[in-house]
């Protein structure tokens, strides 16, 4: 399997879901920057944290593949 590329058929090892949810949020934290507002900027840091975990535990997978 191609460390970058789509895994086969099944379950999807975590660090595929991990990198789909870090695009998603990335896409909706652009589109909430458009509209921002106080209400939007709270939100759109809570994504940023999420996106940080994200990264955290994909590395930490990396690591332990090693």
């Amino acid at each position: 399997m191609n460390e970058l590329g789509k895994p086969p058929i099944g379950a999807q090892p975590y660090w595929y879901i991990g990198r789909e949810r870090i695009m998603e949020l990335c896409r909706a934290i652009e589109e909430y920057a458009v509209y921002s507002t106080l209400e939007s900027v709270g939100t759109m840091k809570m994504w940023v944290k999420e996106i940080v975990m994200q990264c955290e535990m994909i590395e930490k997978w990396f690591e332990e593949d090693d």
